[in-house]
């Protein structure tokens, strides 16, 4: 009888979870994919008018280990090299080391652990955001211009308006708010927009770029 009783509790048991797990796979959307419009064997040059290879320079000056994010403007390839604390170098179309924009510090025009970085070609200047609550701004050429003190560490940052000062930021703390990215106005240094996480844990986890340029559209991944 009081095997019986026993069987009967993990029978019960067992129903209620597999009654919980539907519940929680029911709220799941699915998304349909036509494979007839893929096309699994598309080549580089099939979207590239031509290809070219170019040997950085190396020098203890531009030692890269961890290349993460390249943006290239007006005759110059700037490389962000993540790993700690985060540099970004410049070279010319031949692969020729130009400079290395700022400095590791805390003082104006320094960081401590640059994660991120935006070319603006509308107000020819670069972005640079800081894990210490900093974003810094310098000239295509690596002049320092100016920084800006912020309420939050900065993980992404994506250029959303240039004339209008509007950049998209993925935090990385902001007074234990639970948000995965804002929209926030340089010229009035506040945020305008923010949206919630719904699981802060993997936001901070993630260490790829989470913006990206889509025609007129920002993507947040």
């Amino acid at each position: 009888m009081r095997s019986l009783k026993i069987l009967l509790l993990f029978l019960l048991l067992f129903s209620g979870c597999n009654k919980q797990q539907k519940s929680k796979t029911d709220v799941v959307p699915s998304i349909s994919v036509d494979f007839a419009y893929s096309q699994p064997n598309l080549e580089l040059n099939d979207i590239a008018k031509s290809i070219s290879f170019i040997r950085l320079e190396t020098n203890s000056d531009c030692l890269l280990r961890g290349i993460s994010k390249v943006e290239i403007h007006d005759g110059r390839i700037y490389i962000f090299d993540s790993s700690y604390p985060g540099n970004l170098y410049c070279f010319d179309f031949h692969g020729k080391f130009m400079f290395k924009v700022g400095e590791r510090g805390n003082g104006p025009g320094e960081y401590v652990s640059l994660l991120d970085f935006a070319v603006d070609i509308e107000n020819k200047c670069l972005w640079l955001g800081d894990d210490a609550k900093k974003i810094l701004k310098y000239d295509l050429y690596g002049i320092f211009l100016e920084q800006h003190i912020t309420d939050f560490s900065i993980k992404n940052l994506c250029i959303i308006d240039a004339k209008e000062g509007l950049m998209a930021i993925r935090l990385g703390y902001y007074k234990d708010k639970d948000y995965s990215f804002i929209i926030y106005s340089m010229k009035e240094e506040k945020i305008l927009y923010q949206k919630e996480s719904e699981n802060l844990n993997i936001i901070r986890t993630i260490a790829t770029r989470v913006f990206s340029n889509s025609e007129e559209r920002i993507v947040y991944t």
